[in-house]
């Protein structure tokens, strides 16, 4: 059995592997789940803070960032309008965010190779580095704990966070309006 306690102060989260499937008294409840689910959350968003802080920047710049390296990964160009739908803020906020990132050299702007009225931001060469490395030392054991789950489990884990994300995103654009 393992036993974490609750970050928002509800106390303990049990759950037991074994119980599930042999049949034993104790279950993981949906609660306990959610109270994981959002623990994992918490622990993720103070990860991205410790790096931000690493860099010296906000933990919106470090999602920015996150964006523009996975762009450029991709081999996809990257114009500042798309990085504010990506992390739903302003213009004028991307904007003062990119001059943030030129700042401290890691990002810089460029002309769009496909339309030269347009503006492209890209990450720095010295910036990539540091990031892959950090990422490579935060990720390993993540990637460890996904790689250990059997093909059916991912396949589950996959199902559940879609289906997560999905009625999270209908009940917030339900319950809250995009402002105009």
């Amino acid at each position: 059995m393992s036993r974490t306690s609750s970050p928002d102060g509800h106390g303990p989260v049990t759950a037991s592997p074994t119980a599930y499937w042999y049949g034993g008294a104790e279950q993981v409840e949906p609660a306990g789940v959610l109270v994981l689910l959002r623990r994992y959350r918490e622990v993720e968003a103070a990860t991205r803070a410790r790096t931000g802080a690493l860099l010296g920047l906000g933990e919106t710049d470090v999602l920015a960032l996150r964006h523009l390296v996975r762009a450029k990964q991709l081999g996809e160009v990257v114009r500042q309008c798309e990085i504010a739908d990506a992390l739903r803020i302003t213009g004028a906020s991307t904007s003062s965010m990119v001059d943030r990132l030129v700042q401290h050299g890691y990002a810089r702007r460029t002309a769009h190779p496909g339309d030269r009225r347009s503006v492209a931001v890209e990450t720095t060469g010295e910036l990539d580095d540091r990031v892959l490395e950090s990422c490579a030392v935060l990720g390993g054991e993540v990637r460890q704990v996904v790689a250990d789950l059997t093909p059916a489990d991912r396949t589950t884990v996959l199902d559940v966070l879609t289906r997560l994300s999905e009625a999270l995103e209908t009940e917030s654009e339900k319950a809250l309006p995009v402002p105009a």
